[in-house]
Parts: structure tokens; sequence; C-alpha cells
């Protein structure tokens, strides 16, 4: 989650939007419910802390809208709440439907995560958007404007289909590798990039704590527009 973090910890420097709200700050209507023991990370994810020792069960209030589990990829749809089993290392995390994600595969620290390559999380929704603000990490240079900014829009159309555009804001800074990896839920079995269509590759998430597969994509980072091919499961 580390360059969608440092996203939201950029734009809350820019802005003096919190990183880390209560749901009112997204969800007013829920200032009436009194307090709930949960909170936003940015404006796409929200997160269910675990506060007992040897706690097995949380229940969790889902704000209107689908929410997606992290960990299972489960869709719940919201305005309600579930009761979710929890463990040692584990608590709830869900993405906000229509949320795209920069993210990055784990690594022996962030300097080696960033190089291993970027992907893109889609989660789908009639409307999705988010954005990647990357720089080398290391020095002071993005304070001189040597940054990467991209921002990301999709719309799912009545067919299932999702269109993607991509827009490159600032490129002072060149992201590692040429290519942009993509995720989406696994009825995403194909994309059509450039007139040519390209079948999606099946990836197990296991390796990375995570229990289930997606479809995944390679597109070139200058890319600008894409559609990601819906079929129902068989």
């Amino acid at each position: 989650l580390m360059p969608n973090q440092y996203t939201h910890a950029w734009n809350s420097h820019r802005t003096g939007e919190p990183l880390v709200r209560p749901l009112f700050f997204d969800f007013p209507d829920l200032e009436r419910r009194g307090p709930i023991e949960q909170f936003m990370l940015g404006p796409h994810l929200m997160a269910a802390p675990v506060f007992e020792k040897g706690q097995q069960r949380r229940e969790v209030h889902l704000p209107p809208g689908d929410w997606y589990e992290f960990e299972t990829g489960i869709m719940y749809t919201g305005d309600t709440s579930v009761i979710l089993d929890v463990q040692p290392g584990y608590y709830p995390l869900f993405v906000r439907a229509g949320s795209i994600l920069p993210l990055c595969p784990g690594g022996e620290n962030a300097e080696k995560a960033l190089r291993a390559g970027l992907l893109l999380e889609i989660y789908p929704g009639k409307n999705m958007s988010g954005e990647l603000m990357l720089d080398d990490g290391l020095t002071t240079a993005a304070l001189k404007g040597k940054v990467f900014q991209q921002e990301y829009s999709g719309t799912q159309e009545r067919n299932g289909n999702i269109k993607l555009t991509l827009n490159t804001v600032q490129k002072k800074y060149s992201p590692a590798g040429s290519n942009l990896q993509v995720r989406l839920p696994t009825q995403f079995r194909s994309m059509i990039l450039k007139e040519k269509t390209v079948e999606g590759k099946t990836v197990d998430l296991i390796r990375e704590d995570r229990l289930y597969s997606v479809s995944t994509f390679e597109i070139p980072w200058n890319t600008t527009e894409v559609e990601f091919e819906y079929r129902s499961s068989y």
C-alpha cells in the first residue's frame, strides 16, 4: 500500500486534508450515529482495528456504497454492518468501490519494493478514480518538482467493460520499469489496447497473504486509454 499512502500523504501536505480521518469526514450522515471505532485512510480505504486481546470476531459498519475486503476480494453492499472473523496479524481493511489504488510488491525495504515495479488495482464501480505521486524517495529532489504524477479515471459500461484513462500530469521523475501492471477481478479476462486484444494472466495473491486471484495486464507508462473486457464467470 506504500505508493497509495505516500500519494495521499503528499495530497495532505498540499491541501491540509487529513490522511487518517473519522468516517463522517467522507460520510457526513454517519456523524449522527455517534462514535464508530473505524477510520478512513484517505478517500479509498477504511480500517476496522481490533482493540481487545484474544478478540475473534469484529463487527464492521459499512457506509453506503459497495466495499471490497482487501484480503479476500469479497464485495459487500454497504449501509449495513457485517461480522467478520479476526485473528492476530489481521484486521478488516476495506476498499471503496470505484477506487484505483497504486501499489507495489512487498520487499526488503521501500527502495527495493519500488524498484520491483508499480501496479494499479482497480475496484470496479460505475465511476472510478485514483492518483499516483512518486519521487526518488532518497533525496529532496521532489521539493524542486522532480516528481511523477499520474491521474486515473474510469467508467464501467453497461456491458461490464471498464474504460480506463491515464493522465500524466508531471514527468520530471521516471518510475522503475517501462510497464505498469494493472490488476482487476478475474471476470476481466482481456484488454483492448491500441485496437489490439490482449489476454490477461490469472495470478494468485497468496504470496502477498491475500486469499484470492486477480487478472493482470501490462501496459506502457505512456498509455492514455485502455479498455478491459468483462466476461461473466463460467
